[in-house]
């Protein structure tokens, strides 16, 4: 489970759910009343350096130097809005690190981490069952302080063919009306690629 919590370390840097019953208060995919962010028809994709995940982002957005996690293994995707306080990033995990785990396991373990990470952190909503690039996945909302800032992360994950994925969103509390049509655009927008079909996942490490 080596990379899965990478995103921690970079959250500074990039400056910028629970049952049906509440529903209406989480922060999720299909939220009805969600309006759609304004954006130029210009597209481009942040992919992964093996080529395995990627995400469309629009001109508002801008791929960003990838991180390391606390064992030196490199991000895999890492995006920020060029206008604002959001990120969003993608951590992949080969199954066969986590075989004892399934998608419910491994998005509570992962989730449940991350909230002890953040200062006062609490699960806000989760887990919502939600589809992403017509994978399965687990959506929660995490709530806290971070670097005296209120912040929000919208902490998905997903198994897909040769990986667990965690694509964890963040932004602060008083930005989150502002950017959340913008984030959760690009958070739906990642899809895994044929690639990861039969890869055996490198584990990059820093130099």
């Amino acid at each position: 489970m080596k990379k899965l919590f990478a995103f921690l370390i970079i959250i500074g840097a990039v400056v910028w759910l629970t049952k049906a019953k509440n529903r209406e208060r989480s922060w999720e995919f299909i939220e009805p009343h969600l309006p759609a962010p304004k954006s130029s028809s210009a597209h481009s994709t942040a992919q992964s350096y093996d080529g395995a995940c990627y995400l469309t982002i629009d001109e508002n957005w801008t791929t960003t130097k990838r991180g390391y996690s606390f064992d030196n293994m490199l991000i895999d995707i890492q995006v920020g809005l060029k206008q604002g306080r959001a990120g969003v990033l993608v951590l992949a995990e080969p199954l066969q690190n986590a075989k004892y785990y399934d998608l419910g396991k491994f998005s509570s373990y992962a989730s449940d981490f991350t909230r002890s990470k953040v200062e006062g952190g609490v699960i806000a909503n989760g887990p919502i069952d939600v589809t992403v690039g017509g994978l399965k996945a687990h959506q929660y909302v995490i709530k806290g302080r971070m670097e005296d800032r209120n912040i929000v992360i919208l902490h998905t994950s997903l198994q897909g063919n040769s990986s667990f994925y965690q694509i964890a969103a963040i932004t602060t509390a008083s930005r989150l009306e502002k950017e959340k049509g913008s984030i959760l655009k690009v958070v739906r927008s990642f899809r895994e690629t044929s690639r990861a079909n039969k890869l055996i996942r490198p584990r990059i490490l820093k130099n």
